[in-house]
């Protein structure tokens, strides 16, 4: 056929006649019709054979389809008739109309036959021969995109130079050596049409032409990847005889045998070369023998250039594109592993005359350097500079990651392992830290490592140069947003001596102004303007949004309402002012104040920020509207306003109303909107679990996520679960999760502290380890209280000093300060919880007056007066505690508490009506009640049943009653209920979902028994229970349907005394401390206590079957059968 005969040519191979037709001639290029039968209408072969003198190298004809049309998978048909109809030979020309092979495959021979539609559009991936020089190893050019584009703009204007001249005027062969050395690899490569014409040429060129053409042209084509072009380099370099090569001749030529998966005819070629002292292609060899694992083969052409270049020092071989060898890090440990099982001793044998350990060392230096400045893994890398122990590899890969960073995002959990690399990095003694080094280190910490932080701002003081321009105002910055005044005061002395000129702009002013804002201390900010004001500062909209700033973060309502019509009669606000005044609103639980700032932004023509996003979403879910909270988020993601924070902020709250399958729901949203899940995230869904006691399940979430470290986990984390092993009764879990905290290297936060001296209160009160865990737990908060005013260089080691005093940060941690002083009261520990109580209010001075006390602590200081029976102090810092509270969450206008801090009186309460209760005052303690609910404060459930039993007790009956039926009964459940779905025993699992218990109801019941037995002789009492009747039904129907059987067992006289003194209430005993006193029993006296309790026991039930008996009618009958133990 003629098209196959067309399609099997081979320029500058073979030339073959081709007979002509017996019908009248065509014209050539009308030779191709018989691809049209086959299928292959797509394909253009023209550029197969030379143009002829009477054909145009442009004709009018539509162009042929590109490359990238040849990807689509319709060709793969055609691809394959191509194959299978036409003969070996063709092979070479087939694969230039294919798509590119995928560059790590590129060194294997080509294979015959490739169907699929994979192959043809496989991910492209950074040549493995690129022959690019670098100028070292370790570091790549910060403007390397910058290069890469110039090259690609050079490659149309880079043509042949032997091609372009005329042969008349050819230069001689050595002139064309000489320019190709000038001219290397890495100026760029022609394009595919470019090279083709210039084969053209060649072709058709004298013999003296294309002499002078060859070298030239055997570097271009050896630059592309294509199997076609890098043949031909090889197939020119045989002809040019061994006296005109050059280093840059042979690399090339080994360069192309290697593309065309021909190995050892480029090893082969090389060790031809150094018979002729030239030593270019070592590198492609090494890397070919690294790919294919051939360690044999490296090994000997490794000592044959080393010693090769121990007689010519002057050469130089680049071997920086081994950095693209693709898995580069699993074959070094192939390579290791080849060694560790050959031995030296067989590899000396095999290169008896060459062999030298340090040579072999050397060949390993560069697979290390060339491992890590790819880079590697940051396990692996972390396995290699830990087992060679050199500092020069620690740096080398921490710059190449750095480097990396600036073109290529690396996963999250790749930049955490970074940080633990730079910590061995920093403690070794000839460390070096460069500004880039330090400079990208701050940017990998920034925001995420506190500590981190602190020790790079160690590292940058120690350095040569020290802290430069940069250095200061960025950690100038951090320091302030951390509201560290005493950090940001040092550090402005310290730029101010080391750059005068920076004593006439604000930056340091500025700085400590946001310091005093961020902690929220007016009076420091005030006194900070007042000296800017002095210095001939000028005072702008920065310090007007600061100011308002701080009156936000201090709760003053009043003075940021003030400032902020201040702010809008001097000039138009800015984002910023709009932000701080939803923030003050939403804190606040505000959602009408929220929305009219919002909508003056918006009219103000102020494009929403995510922090007002965030101000919204917060003020719907603190009244509770998550439901709308979770429309806003999708509101704002479809208009590209949203952030993880406020998808955690919704979780967060679903989480705390016991929804863990919503919370679940979320979690794919936020990849729905590219948001990625961060510790927030993995902590909002443990609170989850922990809610839903899902403790196996939240314990092996934490150990997957320690394991997979995808995301920081930290200190929080484990004291969410050891909560939740708390409440579920599984203490002795809390001692295995501490293990696994220390084993990943995380340290203890106060929340692990005080589980853990909750866990062993719980198990052993009285044990010589529980008192020990108490004392730990103040030893760390005095550790938090060390120089709390002390300069960063002056702070001890501690949790706190070492990684900045961050008021986020610090608060999170004293957020359980309330929970840790109940349990040392209740282990009678009254020295150490004084202890605590003076460390809190030196972190706080504020609260030594008790106006900023926050209202847990408070309570449960009233709740040790409560036990010490000194009522009076109880009923003192009642009257505080409540003056404080209503001063700073009263709303102006309403006159009512804010949303926010509704439930801020709860707990106090509930010790303030055990004080009536014991003083038999039912008169105070309605006044307060009622007061308390005036004001718009809201109690919880536990709060409100134990407010309806003192209430019933002391005499105030019907407001209980009032109560209890509108509040309580509607989620009464009577007295046998049923077990709950399991949804809703999740949700009853807050606390401000109220519920009547069995005890209040009852208490209720003694005083409807009492008037039902006088309503046969008064009217006016049957007319009170009709009333009662008719405005309490749920209690009504309670009352009616109970049961003696439901009365639960009594330990002492609750139904009261007979002259009117109301009864103790049930105490609870502690397991452990029952275990604990009948440790010290005999055991016979244990047997007779048994014996008698058990007696008791049937007597009991038995008593309770023949009431249940008598009620429905039945005759009672005893159980047979039954095995009698007593």
């Amino acid at each position: 056929m003629l098209e196959r005969a067309v399609a099997s040519l081979e320029s500058g191979q073979l030339q073959r006649a081709i007979p002509k037709a017996r019908h009248a001639a065509r014209p050539p290029r009308h030779l191709q019709t018989g691809f049209w039968q086959h299928g292959a209408s797509a394909l253009e072969l023209s550029g197969f054979r030379p143009l002829t003198a009477g054909e145009s190298a442009h004709d009018d004809r539509p162009a042929k389809p590109t490359a990238s049309e040849l990807l689509e998978p319709k060709l793969v048909a055609t691809s394959f008739l191509l194959d299978f109809l036409y003969p070996n030979e063709t092979q070479s020309y087939l694969h230039r109309v294919l798509a590119p092979r995928a560059k790590e495959n590129r060194l294997r021979p080509l294979r015959r036959r490739q169907y699929s539609v994979q192959h043809l559009a496989s991910i492209q991936q950074p040549a493995l021969l690129s022959a690019t020089r670098f100028e070292s190893v370790a570091r790549t050019p910060a403007d390397a995109p910058a290069q890469q584009s110039s090259k690609a703009a050079k490659s149309k204007a880079i043509k042949s130079r032997a091609a372009s001249k005329k042969p008349s005027s050819s230069p001689t062969t050595a002139k064309a050596v000489k320019t190709a050395k000038a001219k290397p690899l890495a100026e760029g490569s022609l394009d595919k049409s470019d090279l083709d014409v210039s084969w053209m040429r060649y072709q058709h060129a004298s013999l003296k032409a294309q002499e002078a053409q060859r070298p030239g042209l055997i570097m271009a084509l050896a630059a592309t990847d294509e199997y076609v072009a890098c043949a031909r380099a090889a197939a020119l370099f045989q002809g040019l005889p061994p006296e005109e090569w050059t280093d840059a001749l042979l690399s090339a030529a080994i360069r192309s045998l290697a593309v065309c998966g021909k190995f050892q005819a480029a090893l082969n070629k090389f060790k031809e070369g150094l018979q002729f002292d030239h030593v270019g292609g070592m590198q492609y060899i090494v890397a070919r023998a690294c790919a294919a694992s051939q360690w044999q083969e490296l090994f000997r052409v490794w000592f044959d250039y080393s010693n090769f270049m121990k007689q010519h020092a002057d050469k130089n071989v680049p071997f920086d594109h081994l950095r693209f060898v693709p898995n580069l890090d699993t074959l070094f440990a192939a390579f290791e592993k080849h060694i560790e099982h050959t031995g030296l001793a067989q590899i000396r044998m095999e290169n008896k005359k060459l062999f030298s350990r340090q040579v072999l060392d050397q060949l390993r230096h560069l697979m290390i350097r060339s491992v890590l400045a790819q880079p590697c893994k940051p396990s692996r890398a972390m396995d290699i500079v830990s087992r060679y122990d050199n500092t020069a590899y620690y740096q080398l890969y921490i710059e190449s990651v750095l480097q990396s960073i600036k073109h290529v995002q690396y996963p999250k959990s790749t930049m955490r392992q970074l940080g633990p690399t730079y910590g061995e990095y920093r403690q070794r003694a000839d460390a070096r830290f460069t500004p880039e080094l330090l400079r990208g280190m701050f940017r990998v910490f920034y925001a995420t490592n506190r500590a981190g932080l602190a020790q790079l701002f160690e590292d940058w003081v120690k350095s040569d140069g020290g802290m430069d321009k940069w250095a200061y105002e960025n950690f100038l910055k951090v320091y302030a947003d951390s509201g560290d005044v005493a950090a940001v005061r040092d550090l402005g002395q310290r730029y101010m001596a080391a750059f005068p000129d920076s004593a006439r702009k604000a930056n340091y002013h500025l700085a400590l102004v946001d310091a005093f804002a961020q902690s929220g201390d007016v009076d420091g900010a005030e006194n900070e303007i007042s000296a800017m004001v002095k210095s001939g500062i000028q005072i702008d909209d920065r310090i007007d949004n600061l100011m308002l700033k701080c009156h936000v973060k201090a709760g003053n309502y009043k003075e940021a309402k003030a400032y902020y019509k201040t702010i809008v009669e001097r000039s138009v606000p800015n984002a910023q002012t709009f932000e701080h005044m939803m923030e003050l609103h939403s804190a606040n639980g505000d959602v009408d104040y929220t929305l009219a700032v919002f909508n003056q932004a918006q009219a103000a023509q102020i494009w929403p920020s995510e922090s007002m996003a965030m101000s919204l979403v917060a003020a719907y879910l603190v009244n509770g509207l998550m439901e709308e909270a979770e429309k806003i988020c999708e509101a704002m993601t479809r208009l590209g306003i949203t952030s993880t924070k406020i998808w955690n902020s919704l979780i967060q709250a679903y989480a705390t109303a016991g929804k863990v399958e919503k919370c679940f729901q979320l979690l794919p949203v936020m990849q729905n909107h590219n948001l990625a899940w961060d510790h927030d995230t993995c902590r909002a869904i443990l609170g989850a679990q922990a809610r839903a006691k899902q403790t196996a399940a939240a314990h092996w979430l934490l150990c997957s996520a320690v394991a997979d470290n995808l995301l920081p986990v930290t200190a929080d984390h484990f004291a969410i679960v050891m909560n939740s092993a708390i409440d579920t009764k599984q203490a002795p879990r809390v001692d295995i999760l501490a293990t696994e905290m220390d084993r990943a290297g995380i340290q203890p936060n106060f929340a692990t502290h005080l589980a853990c001296f909750e866990s062993g209160f719980v198990r052993a009160p009285t044990a010589e380890r529980t008192t020990r865990l108490a004392k730990e737990l103040v030893q760390y908060m005095q550790k938090l209280a060390d120089n709390i005013d002390a300069p960063p260089g002056q702070r001890k080691d501690g949790p706190y000093t070492a990684a900045m005093r961050d008021v986020t940060e610090l608060n999170r941690e004293l957020r359980d300060i309330g929970d840790a002083l109940k349990l040392l009261i209740d282990k009678r520990e009254i020295a150490l919880a004084e202890d605590l109580v003076t460390l809190y209010a030196k972190i706080r001075p504020v609260s030594e007056q008790g106006r900023h006390m926050p209202s847990d602590v408070l309570s449960v200081i009233m709740g040790a007066y409560l036990e010490d029976g000194r009522h009076e102090r109880v009923l003192e810092l009642w009257a505080v505690l409540l003056k404080d509270v209503r001063r700073r969450t009263e709303n102006p206008i309403t006159q009512k508490t804010f949303p926010a801090y509704a439930y801020h009186l709860s707990g106090p309460l509930a010790h303030v009506a055990k004080v009536y209760h014991a003083t038999g005052d039912g008169k105070r303690l309605l006044a307060a009640t009622q007061a308390a609910l005036d004001a718009g404060f809201q109690f919880t459930s536990a709060t409100w049943n134990t407010l309806i039993c003192s209430l019933a007790e002391l005499g105030q009956w019907e407001p209980a009653m009032g109560w209890c039926e509108k509040l309580l009964m509607p989620r009464w459940r009577g007295w046998n209920p049923q077990p709950l779905p399991l949804a809703a025993r999740r949700e009853l699992t807050d606390n401000r979902v109220l519920v009547a218990t069995q005890p209040a109801v009852l208490s209720l019941q003694r005083e409807w028994l009492r008037l039902r037995k006088l309503a046969a002789w008064s009217t006016g009492v049957t007319a009170k229970l009709q009333r009662i009747e008719t405005q309490y039904p749920r209690l009504h129907h309670a009352f009616q349907t109970a049961d003696v059987a439901d009365l639960p067992p009594t330990w002492g006289a609750r139904g009261g005394r007979s002259d009117g003194t109301p009864g103790e209430p049930p105490k609870s005993l502690n397991k452990a401390i029952i275990k604990e006193a009948l440790a010290a029993v005999p055991l016979q006296d244990l047997l007779t206590m048994r014996l008698t309790m058990g007696a008791q026991l049937k007597v009991i039930k038995e008593r309770r079957a023949r009431a249940r008996a008598k009620k429905w009618g039945r005759v009672y009958i005893p159980p047979r059968g039954t095995r009698r133990r007593f």
